[in-house]
């Protein structure tokens, strides 16, 4: 495989690995220590969380000590939520709500539409190129117009001669005049 196709192949698979990464890992805090739900609130309560932002179903904050934090929030339950964000106004927590630059009903699109679109694409242009190889292995056809009293004479010759095809007849034709162009050497075949 040339450098060159391995390009053209690995390009569609970087960006789609990329989209699928920003759909899913950038806005919830990819890499980032999980505490549970009751240590973030008990952290809440003894002034141990300097700020953070609400995520969706998330809060992704920094401790006082400046360890970054990410905690799972209770299923949207808009009581809770008020609760949580009296909590944090009481302990004096910076906090704001971030809007995900990806809706859910995008990065679902991406992930179930988009990305299967782009394997089916890859795998198509993988397809092409193993049939465009395979046709320089094979040969190329050329193509040849003759006149209607040629075709006739080719097609009696074709069954007088136990040719299969008119090509058939060709290539021996063509064989038998490279073999009488160069004495020496044997038609390649």
């Amino acid at each position: 495989m040339n450098v060159q196709r391995l390009i053209r192949i690995l390009i569609p698979i970087a960006v789609l690995a990329g989209i699928a990464w920003f759909a899913t890992c950038r806005e919830s805090g990819y890499g980032v220590k999980v505490i549970p739900y009751t240590d973030f609130m008990q952290a809440v309560s003894d002034g141990s969380v300097d700020y953070g932002s609400f995520q969706k179903d998330v809060f992704i904050g920094h401790m006082r000590s400046g360890d970054a934090f990410k905690v799972i929030l209770p299923a949207d339950n808009g009581y809770q939520r008020i609760e949580v964000e009296r909590e944090l106004r009481e302990a004096h927590v910076r906090f704001e709500f971030q809007k995900p630059v990806i809706s859910d009903t995008v990065s679902a699109m991406l992930i179930s539409v988009l990305l299967p679109i782009g394997i089916v694409f890859l795998f198509w242009m993988f397809v092409m190129s193993q049939a465009r190889k395979n046709q320089a292995i094979v040969g190329e056809a050329i193509a040849v117009t003759i006149p209607p009293g040629l075709k006739e004479f080719v097609a009696e010759r074709v069954t007088a001669g136990g040719y299969e095809t008119p090509a058939e007849y060709l290539r021996e034709l063509v064989r038998a005049d490279q073999k009488s162009s160069m004495p020496g050497d044997q038609p390649k075949e």
